[in-house]
């Protein structure tokens, strides 16, 4: 990937981290905890509109985006984290970005929330107001 392209995945990043502040702040805390997997719905969507290939990943307490080799994360404020993480990709680096299943779209994604996830976390619940439409 090339610079403009990962200025391009920053910049939706940090878009993506305004609409989950403005869409989180009457239900989550505002450090966007229980909010990831919504942010990271809406955040795949954004990066499939401008042509990108992202996946979601999740881990055993997480959910995040991998676009191109990158975590992109726009919730990692939950763990002490800067607002907006992009790196390059390597295991080991924080338990909360160990990969345990990754989904190539988000109604799939929707699907195993709806058994695994607490229902006020499920991004099926924001899916009308996720900034490219579904």
């Amino acid at each position: 990937m090339n610079r403009r392209q990962l200025n391009i995945i920053k910049d939706l990043a940090r878009q993506a981290r305004e609409w989950a502040e403005e869409n989180a702040k009457k239900h989550f805390p505002s450090d966007l905890s229980e909010f990831c997997g919504i942010a990271s719905a809406n955040l795949f969507l954004l990066l499939k509109k401008y042509g990108f290939f992202p996946k979601i990943a999740t881990s055993d307490c997480h959910a995040f985006v991998i676009c191109n080799g990158y975590i992109v994360d726009v919730t990692a404020s939950q763990f002490g984290e800067p607002d907006i993480c992009v790196f390059k990709f390597h295991r080991g680096r924080q338990h909360y970005w160990d990969i345990e299943e990754i989904f190539h779209n988000v109604d799939d994604f929707m699907k195993d929330q709806q058994v695994n996830w607490p229902k006020s976390q499920r991004a099926i619940h924001y899916k009308d107001k996720f900034m490219v439409p579904m």
